[in-house]
Formats: C-alpha cells, structure tokens, sequence
C-alpha cells in the first residue's frame, strides 16, 4: 500500500517539483509557513512574493494583474454598462472580470457601477459595488439581510451609499428594514443611535438606592459596548439596537427597583409591622437583587469577550484561531452569556411567584373570615388568622404571618410597592382593617365587605399570574435560543474534525 505523498512523488509532507528541478521561486508552498514566528518577527517578505508569484490574483489593480493579460475577454465585456445584454452576462462572468469591467467603468472609490440603465430602476437594473479589499463584487440586488449586515464597514459604507440600498420605495434598506434610508446618511444614522446610548446610559444612577457605582457601571458599559459596535458599521438595524438597548434597562430598571426597598420594620410595643412586602422579611429580594447584578456583570465580560474575539485581527489574520474554532468559540460564549440572561429572568420570575404567595396568604385570612360569617349578611367580624380555627378578635391574637399580611393589604398601614408591582405599575388592592386611634385594633366588616376585598384579591392574582407565565414562556424561547448556540458550536467543532478526518484518511488508499 503507497501512501498518498509517494503516489504524489512528495516527501514528507512538503510538496516538491518531481524531477527535482530548481523551484521558479524561493518556496513552492508558501502558504506552509505563514503562521506568526515564535520570536514575534513578521513572516520573511520572500514568502509574501512567492505567494504573489504562485497564486496571482487578478483584481485589476494593475495591468499585470487584469484577468484580460491571460485570459480571452467575455464577448460582452466591451458593452457599455446600460447594455441589457452585458446585465445578463455579467452575473456569470468570473469575479475577475467583474472586477475588471468595475475598474475600467465604475466611479467613487471603491468603485461602483450601475448596470443595465443609465439611472437605478427596481426589477430592470442591477449595481454593482467592488469590495473594498477587491476580492470580490458585490451585486446589491442580490445580497440577503444577513449578507449586508456582515459586511466590513467600508463596504457597508460604498453600498449604503446607493440608490439600489437607500431607495425609499424598494431598496435594500426599506426591505430589510435597515437604515439609512432616502436622504439620509450612515454618519447621521450613527450619531442619533450613539446619543440614543448616551441617554439610556445617563438614565442609570445610584440615587436613592444602595446600588454602588461600579454596580451601575456594569449596566452602563453594556450600553457602551453597543455604542461601540455602532462606529465599526454603516448599515444599522434600527429595531436591534433599540432591543438591545431595552434589554439593557429592564434589567436595570429592576435591580434598581430592587435596591431602593426600605427595610421591613416592626414596632415592638404595637407588634405593628411596616412596609411589608412579602412573607420572608424581605430576604429573597436581597438575594434575587444580588443575582442580578452578579449576572450583570457575567453578561458584560461574555459580551466583552466575543467583541474581543470577533475584532482581533490577531486572531483573525495570523492563523491562531481556525475558522470552525472560531465559530465555535463565539457560539459557546453566546450560550454561556444566555445562560445568565435564563438566571435574571429565572429570578423575575421567583419574585412574582413570591408575591402571588403574599396575595394567596391575605386571601387565606379573608376567605377564613367569610367562612366564620357563614350566611349571616348582617353581623361583622374582624380578620381572621389563616393558619388557625381559633376565633379572632384582637390583632395580638394573630399569628405573625397573619400580622405580616393584614399590615401589607391594609389601607393605613406604612406600606411600600413591591418591586415588581412598581415596575409593572400594579396597583395593589387594599383594605382599611386596622384602627390605630389609642390601642391597635381590627376593624370588623360584614361578609359582603369581605367577600368583596377577595374579589379584588382574585383579580389582581390573575393580573400577576397572567404576566408570569408570559415571562415563563419567554424564558423557555431563550433556554431554546441557548440550546442552539449550543448545537450550532458542536456542529462547528464537528466539521472541523470532520475536514482534520478527511485530509488524514487522503494519506492511505
């Protein structure tokens, strides 16, 4: 059995001239050593002209570098650019002669052309546009969303910059829903998004909270991370940023709500308790508000580095990084930073479910109360305890949960918003049940009364349960939107052992 160098007459893995003749440049394979050397030096000059001289590319940058110095032109090639013939040919031609038909006729820098009308025209033209490293052509008609707003910001620039893109009525950016559009620029775009940022970031402070700064500082480099992103394009997707931006606050906005809740307090002579806003003397906010600034915190590092990752030309452009691992790399960070975003969430959803329990234990003591009247309509009792049969007619006899919760519901008492009613704009349901003229003493009401208050309670139940499961429905698409970045970077590490695979087993037949 030969191995797959000895049927190709090559030794040890490097590739020679089989009759062992002088190479016609220094390196027959320069792209073998390309990788950056370990003492840090620049690959030698030698190999980039080997390069050159092996692998031409003909981008028509010169005339030793026009397709037209070695190969026979296109017959349309010579067809002026409103020429409907040269439209339908030029889809098809090589990229080279692309590129050398956009260097003789196109304008601007890069250049570009207008094909198969004097003017652009929807359906009946197409414009081409030379990238800027000149590697390709890039004909906008025929770009998807994602083909665009992929594209380096000097391409984005020269393509935004078209009627095929800008047009209000039919181009790219009304149908990808993209900005600019119509008269305006990409610059003017950017400027508005960037001050956009400034002002969700200013709207992040510490006042009147226990946040520190560096705490608000995680929220408000988020929003500079997206601002940032913003100077490297020249496409914008108007509906993203806003998203992204929301995002950002609403987290914000709930630690804040969060860190700005007093203290529960209860008076020792009274056995009065005041702002009441759950069961548990307040204790799962201040863990569930430390969760979220600790996710905080773990997003912004994950955002920091893919934006890293995706930005390094080091990575990028010396061979450190395959693109599979690349791929990869970014998909798993994704899902690591969508993982926090399922925690903040998870937490959201904790604190609802907690202050549905507070409304479920004041119902309890009303639905106990309404029990003792019975069918009497006339006569009246005060609260009720709801984890005891034993009849009820002084506050001191109440069980602390039972105190807990009638100080909470009760319309006189020193109360506060829970977090989660403040930024949902909930009004809570109360109920005058305590008298604090002289001693502390409940105040008795008739079934229909009480009956009534429950109603109430009902209601806003349903309010907060409605909302929870529309929050449990959002967290399991984004558990669903982490399980794919997930698959999407095991597939990329798959593919690349794959293609490892593929190039050993080509050794031996």
């Amino acid at each position: 059995m030969t191995s797959f160098w000895e049927r190709m007459k090559l030794t040890e893995g490097m590739p020679r001239s089989v009759s062992d003749s002088v190479p016609f440049v220094e390196n027959e394979q320069p792209y073998v050593d390309l990788a950056q050397p370990e003492d840090g030096a620049p690959p030698k000059p030698s190999i980039r002209t080997d390069a050159a001289t092996l692998f031409p590319v003909y981008d028509a940058s010169t005339a030793a570098r026009s397709f037209s110095s070695v190969q026979t032109k296109p017959a349309r090639f010579d067809d002026v650019p409103t020429s409907q013939d040269l439209l339908a040919d030029f889809v098809d031609w090589h990229t080279a002669w692309q590129l050398e038909y956009l260097e003789k006729n196109g304008t601007g820098s890069p250049k570009t052309l207008i094909l198969g009308g004097a003017s652009w025209t929807y359906g009946s033209t197409m414009t081409a546009v030379m990238s800027a490293d000149r590697s390709r052509v890039h004909l906008v008609e025929q770009l998807s969303r994602f083909d665009l707003m992929a594209l380096g910001k000097a391409d984005q620039t020269a393509i935004a910059a078209t009627s095929a893109f800008k047009d209000k009525t039919n181009g790219a950016a009304v149908r990808f829903n993209l900005a600019p559009v119509d008269q305006q620029g990409s610059d003017a775009v950017r400027t508005d998004l960037e001050a956009q940022c400034d002002a969700y970031s200013d709207d992040f402070v510490t006042t009147g909270s226990s946040m520190t700064a560096t705490e608000v500082g995680y929220f408000k480099d988020g929003v500079a991370l997206i601002k940032a992103t913003l100077s490297e394009k020249a496409m914008f997707d108007l509906a993203q940023v806003k998203s992204q931006l929301e995002d950002i606050k609403k987290r914000y906005t709930l630690a804040y709500a969060y860190s700005t809740v007093p203290e529960e307090t209860k008076d020792a002579s009274t056995g009065r308790y005041a702002n009441v806003i759950g069961l548990d003397e307040g204790a799962s906010l201040k863990k569930s508000y430390s969760v979220l600034v600790t996710n905080e915190q773990a997003i912004l590092d994950l955002n920091r580095r893919i934006r890293a990752m995706l930005t390094d030309n080091e990575t990028k452009t010396k061979g450190r990084m395959s693109a599979p691992a690349l791929v990869a790399s970014v998909q798993f960070l994704t899902n690591m930073r969508k993982s926090f975003e399922v925690k903040s969430l998870t937490e959201e959803i904790n604190q609802q479910r907690a202050l549905i329990e507070s409304y479920v234990a004041m119902q309890k003591v009303v639905n106990n109360t309404s029990a003792r009247l019975g069918s009497n309509i006339t006569s009246t009792k005060v609260a009720q305890d709801a984890d005891t049969l034993t009849e009820i007619s002084s506050y001191s006899q109440l069980g602390e949960t039972s105190k807990r919760v009638i100080n909470m519901f009760d319309r006189g008492s020193p109360s506060v918003q829970h977090p989660i009613e403040k930024i949902n704009s909930w009004e809570r349901p109360t109920f005058d049940m305590i008298n604090d003229s002289g001693t502390v003493t409940l105040k008795a009401y008739k079934k229909s009364v009480w009956d009534g208050f429950g109603s109430n309670l009902i209601d806003q139940i349903q309010i907060i349960s409605d909302d929870t499961q529309m929050k449990t429905n959002r967290l399991n698409k984004t558990e669903a939107e982490r399980n794919k970045h997930s698959d999407l970077a095991t597939r990329a590490n798959g593919r690349m052992l794959e293609m490892i695979y593929d190039v050993l087993s080509a050794g031996d037949v």
